[in-house]
């Protein structure tokens, strides 16, 4: 049954679907969600860029105002080491873009990475830990179509503090 998106899914096309359905189901059990009134909003449905390239100027638009209006976001990690989202200019953007805006954004990740961070943690890690954030480089990021990385790196230019901004925001959001 569809309804009304009451989250808005960031995360990296790389991802194996078996992490991404993993994910998903722990963080449904981990918080008790039902399915009956959680509504994700996933770009490989709805924003596919994939079909969409011939006809996807306004991508950027479509996603800011889609977040704007759900006003949640979750960001689905692969890994904590060295996760594939902190390597696409789009989550990167889409991170800032949430925080730029206060929007709540959730992290989750499949199950054994999750459990693997903890264990990190516990054992005094935090400095491994944090090394995956200290790497993330908008300017440096990928996408699959260069006309993307050109719309979001014009948008960024934009910005005050341009790139540095976009880097030491998303940053911060996913030190919290």
């Amino acid at each position: 049954k569809a309804g009304p998106a009451t989250r808005f899914l960031s995360w990296a096309w790389l991802n194996q679907v078996r992490d991404f359905i993993a994910a998903l189901k722990a963080w449904r059990d981990r918080d008790g969600l039902h399915a009956s009134k959680e509504y994700l909003w996933i770009c490989f449905f709805n924003n596919n860029q994939f079909r969409l390239s011939k006809n996807a100027d306004n991508l950027e638009q479509v996603f800011e105002s889609r977040l704007k209006i759900i006003g949640s976001m979750v960001a689905l990690l692969d890994d904590w080491r060295s996760p594939a989202y902190c390597t696409r200019m789009w989550t990167v953007y889409e991170q800032y873009t949430a925080t730029e805006e206060g929007i709540p954004v959730i992290i989750i990740m499949p199950p054994e990475k999750n459990a693997s961070l903890i264990t990190e943690l516990q054992a005094g890690g935090f400095d491994e830990v944090v090394q995956f954030i200290d790497k993330i480089n908008v300017k440096d990021a990928n996408t699959y179509n260069k006309d993307d990385k050109a719309r979001i790196t014009e948008r960024i230019e934009r910005t005050q503090g341009g790139f540095e901004k976009v880097d030491e925001t998303v940053k911060a959001r996913m030190s919290e």
